[in-house]
């Protein structure tokens, strides 16, 4: 995907960016190459970007979610959705755009592009993805600078991140929670003030916990 320009809102999505190139469907690192699991795996893009005879998402421009790990919404002014206050809403933000910073190694973003594993799209349009690497844009061949979700394993090890199980979890995603909260990592850490779900600082969506 292209690299994003825009300012980056909350710390686990990426504002709107445009898919470069697909380098094709994987399984489990492995390419797929059976027609018939080609289009299984792209079903969950058909009601937005094409049929299944064309899988074709390059030159859409899509909204991205980070899997594996929820952070603080940003407040924005005037909203009205929030029901209490998020004490760890910008460091979430400013890990996002730190690691982002580091894979982009002090190039422009313009000159830059991203190498993610996209999983589908969810209710709200935007692209489930996890950020493998940052690559200048004439390169070709790109190796993954990542391993699978250790972008998510790096936020909710920071401790200003709790995990997702509606997108994606896993045993290490869970232990670097766990390990967090343990050690008293961000928000956890002691004197700290409450680190509240980001789905409690939703109204209606109390009794989620």
């Amino acid at each position: 995907m292209k690299y994003p320009t825009l300012p980056i809102g909350d710390g686990d999505g990426l504002p709107f960016s445009k898919v470069e190139k697909i380098f094709g469907f994987l399984e489990d690192e492995q390419a797929v190459v059976n027609d018939a699991t080609i289009q299984s795996l792209w079903s969950p893009y058909v009601p937005y970007f094409g049929d299944q005879e064309s899988p074709n998402l390059e030159g859409v421009e899509l909204r991205c979610r980070l899997i594996g790990y929820d952070t603080q919404e940003t407040p924005k002014p005037g909203d009205s959705s929030l029901n209490v206050v998020q004490h760890f809403w910008k460091n979430g933000k400013d890990f996002l755009i730190d690691e982002l910073n580091q894979l982009k190694g002090g190039r422009s973003p313009e000159v830059c592009k991203l190498l993610v594993d996209a999983y589908g799209i969810d209710v709200y349009h935007r692209l489930l993805i996890d950020v493998r690497g940052v690559f200048e844009v004439y390169q070709q061949d790109l190796e993954p600078q990542l391993h699978r979700f250790e972008l998510a394993e790096k936020a909710l090890g920071s401790g200003f991140a709790f995990p997702t199980a509606n997108y994606f979890t896993n045993e290490n995603l869970m232990e670097s929670f766990h390990h967090a909260i343990e050690t008293k990592q961000g928000g956890f850490a002691d004197g700290a003030a409450s680190f509240i779900h980001p789905l409690l600082c939703r109204k209606g969506e109390e009794n989620l916990m």
